[in-house]
This record gives structure tokens, sequence and C-alpha cells, in this order.
């Protein structure tokens, strides 16, 4: 059996980016309850994916209603909604960025 994991990089701390409208926005990852392996658990092992995605921000700073850029398997949209689950994004004074549209890159790295 061969064991699928996800290393996100550069994704594990806060970092500022800008949302569709040019405001500040701050993103944050928390891993996964189950982690990434259930995530990923349909991709290929050996990869390296890096997957574009647009989201608009729900009530709580969470990634809703995503799109993805053509060409993206059905198996990359699934593994990417499952991680991209672990971010939020908050305005710098801390309140969700609530309806913001957020623009993001998901790398999902298999072993």
């Amino acid at each position: 059996m061969i064991l699928l994991t996800a290393m996100l990089l550069a994704l594990m701390g806060q970092q500022e980016q800008t949302d569709t409208e040019g405001r500040t926005v701050v993103r944050t990852y928390t891993q996964p309850r189950n982690g990434t392996g259930r995530c990923l658990r349909n991709l290929p092992p050996d990869r390296q994916v890096p997957v574009r995605i647009t989201c608009r921000v729900n009530g709580i700073g969470g990634p809703t209603a995503c799109i993805f850029e053509p060409g993206t398997s059905q198996e990359q949209r699934y593994a990417t909604e499952c991680v991209a689950r672990g971010y939020r994004f908050t305005r710098p004074d801390g309140s969700p960025a609530t309806g913001s549209t957020v623009r993001f890159t998901v790398r999902l790295i298999t072993l």
C-alpha cells in the first residue's frame, strides 16, 4: 500500500496577499483534522502538482464556490478542495474577509 502524504510548501504560516479588489487579506493554514493523506488518496504517487484556484470567502473566512483553471482533473479538484478547507482568510484586524474573492495556489505533493 502506498501512503500518500502532502506537504504544503510555504503555506503553514500567516501570509498577506490581496483579494481581487486589491484589499489586504491575511491567509492562514491549519492542517485538516484527519490530515491531508485522505485528501490525496486518488492522486498518483510521486507527483508535484500546483493547482491554481479562485474562491469566494465565506462568513467564517473559509474558501467556498471555488473555480479551477481549465484542465484541472476531477481528482485534483477533490484533493485541492479538501486541502483548501484548512485555509482561513481574514482582514489584518482578524475579522473574516467575508465576500472577498481570493486567488491562490495549492501545491499538492504525493509520495
